[in-house]
């Protein structure tokens, strides 16, 4: 770590094949309960497409964790409870039960976080 506090630092491991990525993983040199990682904030946006919704997700620092609800509908995403790591961006679908309006969902989509529960 080269004299770096291990409560604020992470490594990002990813492997890739001819520029496709197959594994991605995160090793933390401390516990998350004792990191002394910045509060996230995420920034979202939601483009609608064909009866569902892309939820485009980026953070400057490290979300854990990342967990998407939507109060008003059911419905499912394609992905829920990742780490959102700064500079990348999580491309996440929304496909709702029923009917709902980009208003409603973007008045209603909660995004949390691991660092929201400590």
């Amino acid at each position: 770590l080269d004299g770096k506090d291990p409560r604020k630092v992470f490594l990002v491991c990813e492997m890739e094949d001819q520029g496709k990525l197959l594994s991605s993983n995160l090793l933390f040199f401390a516990p998350f309960k004792d990191s002394g990682l910045p509060q996230p904030r995420i920034e979202s946006q939601i483009t609608p497409k064909e009866g569902r919704y892309q939820i485009q997700l980026s953070s400057t620092v490290l979300a854990r964790g990342v967990y998407l609800s939507v109060a008003s509908s059911e419905g499912v995403f394609s992905d829920n409870y990742f780490n959102l790591v700064p500079g990348k961006k999580v491309v996440v679908e929304f496909q709702p039960k029923g009917l709902l309006d980009l208003e409603s969902l973007r008045r209603d989509m909660k995004i949390r976080s691991l660092a929201d529960a400590f």
